[in-house]
């Protein structure tokens, strides 16, 4: 869901803004080396750009092809050996103590107190350094401004998994015309 649309996004597909994708991308991008990049790809008929207005969504071509043959040709051993090569360790960068703070920092200021146990699974997973949990922390209180609904606050855990903060949310606009009186 990205500013009240929903989009369907299947197997082999990815939905981001182009700011996310040039922050994957690393430091020496920029949106225009991004843009470009993903043109490059879609002559190739490597990548297929779905056209949406709020948002990038990339389909691979021939996702299923590249992945499934390869997982079909393998024995067994193998794919349980690499099933365990990909799984994500959590807090492996030292850094255990802070991130428990700053988590207990994000749920007490979190305005809906459910799922504790998920929202911290999935927020020990992102590792946030102080940089990133200061931009999640100040996205966190514009995303409550909005929130006026209590039944349309999703779950920190949701929050999170879904790198929410990124979002780019309606700036409400106000012109000095609404001021005056008739």
């Amino acid at each position: 869901m990205i500013k009240e649309t929903l989009y369907e996004v299947k197997r082999g597909e990815s939905i981001n803004s182009l700011d996310t994708w040039t922050k994957l991308f690393g430091k020496n991008w920029n949106k225009s080396r991004t843009r470009r990049f993903l043109k490059l790809l879609e002559n190739d008929t490597m990548i297929e750009l779905i056209p949406t207005r709020k948002t990038t969504h990339i389909k691979v071509c021939n996702y299923g092809s590249y992945q499934d043959e390869r997982n079909v040709t393998e024995p067994k051993v193998k794919l349980k050996r690499n099933s365990s090569e990909t799984q994500v360790t959590l807090n492996n960068n030292g850094n255990n103590e802070n991130n428990e703070e700053q988590f207990n920092k994000f749920y007490s200021s979190y305005p809906k107190k459910v799922g504790k146990a998920k929202a911290e699974k999935a927020f020990l997973k992102i590792k946030p350094d102080e940089e990133l949990f200061a931009a999640m922390m100040a996205a966190l209180e514009r995303h409550k401004k909005k929130w006026d609904d209590p039944q349309f606050i999703p779950h920190p855990a949701t929050w999170l998994n879904n790198s929410r903060w990124e979002d780019v949310l309606e700036v409400e606009t106000h012109s000095v015309f609404d001021d005056l009186e008739d």
